[in-house]
């Protein structure tokens, strides 16, 4: 299964999407962030150029890791804040009496 191969991509929600630059899924992974952008996904990508596959297994050894973990979270707490915010309209409502 490969959402690279999907043939619609319009209407997925934001993605952040961050590869290892020694990483044999690299390629694919970013094609599919370049084919989200295509079709008008908000995605953003990060490539963390000098780590490898399963960095994030290696965040209690490697302050790089733990740097690309802290980074992804921030950005889903990011998007997160920014979809789930309460609604700021002016409506009022009345009750029953």
């Amino acid at each position: 299964m490969s959402p690279l191969l999907a043939e619609d991509l319009r209407g997925l929600p934001p993605a952040y999407i961050a590869t290892a630059g020694f990483d044999v899924l690299r390629d694919k992974d970013e094609a599919y962030t370049h084919r989200l952008a295509a079709a008008g996904v908000p995605v953003a990508l990060r490539r963390h150029s000098s780590m490898a596959h399963g960095m994030i297994g290696a965040t209690g050894t490697s302050r790089s890791a733990r740097d690309a973990l802290h980074e992804a979270a921030g950005a889903i707490r990011v998007s997160l804040a920014f979809h789930t915010s309460p609604r700021t309209d002016t409506a009022k409502t009345t009750s029953a009496r």
